[in-house]
């Protein structure tokens, strides 16, 4: 089956279940957000991306943006190329997380149309979990096309997303402890990695590719930042209410 129909497949049952967990029972508790895998772990994120950024523009022209849009379409392009496992992902740890808590286990399974989709975690003897997602449609069967782990204490885990070949496309390992964490990203089909890290005061994203690499670092808290491709020249923005607005970087 073609990559590109498996994508299609698999979004219209990611938007099943999205639908399904969206009338289930509102959001988590707070008392189970220490027991899930951080988000990060599963797409990389942008500074102040919770911000609303439908206010007033105040930049001097969207000339003054660019610094940050350049960053923005680095990770959009990454993420993009993985957007239905993200979504699987949020979907899994939403659906499962009370029923894992209660019950140490959880199993879904949407169906449409001769296709569906099914979402395992499994609490293990030594408390950590594992995830599983499996794809069946026309012409392909039992693919299990993204699995993830977590440890007891939820500290660190796996995510990896497979090809129909049952190759592994995407590898990721993540760590959180001690306020600080790091998320390593391996795009093996393009040689590409991207590792993200955050403390309490900072983030850093490294670009790491066949052709090109590039860093980026913000500020956690008032989201200004920077971003650099090798080669070229460093480009600054600073957060200004809803803006990422270009200024002159200031060398430390």
């Amino acid at each position: 089956m073609k990559n590109h129909a498996f994508k299609s497949n698999v979004f219209y049952l990611v938007v099943m279940a999205l639908a399904v967990a969206g009338c289930g029972g509102g959001q988590l508790k707070d008392r189970l957000a220490g027991d899930l895998p951080p988000e990060a772990s599963m797409y990389l994120p942008l500074p102040g991306e919770v911000q609303d950024t439908l206010g007033q523009a105040l930049c001097a022209s969207d000339a003054e943006t660019e610094a940050y849009d350049n960053f923005k379409e680095w990770v959009d392009e990454h993420n993009d190329t993985i957007q239905s496992q993200i979504a699987l992902m949020k979907v899994m740890l939403r659906m499962s997380a009370r029923k894992l808590q209660n019950e140490g286990e959880y199993e879904y399974t949407v169906e449409k149309d001769e296709r569906s989709l099914s979402l395992t975690a499994q609490v293990g003897d030594d408390d950590g979990v594992t995830y599983l997602a499996t794809f069946n449609g026309p012409n392909v069967a039992d693919y299990e096309f993204l699995n993830g782990t977590a440890n007891a204490e939820r500290t660190e885990g796996t995510w990896n997303i497979l090809s129909t070949d049952g190759e592994e496309v995407v590898n990721v390992t993540w760590t959180n402890t001690d306020e600080r964490l790091t998320v390593v990203r391996e795009r093996l089909d393009r040689s590409r990695t991207v590792t993200f890290t955050r403390d309490a005061t900072t983030a850093n994203v490294e670009f790491q590719g066949a052709n090109r690499n590039a860093t980026a670092t913000w500020d956690v808290e008032t989201y200004n930042g920077s971003f650099e491709i090798l080669g070229q020249e460093k480009v600054c923005w600073e957060h200004l209410e809803s803006d990422f607005c270009a200024v002159t970087c200031v060398e430390d």
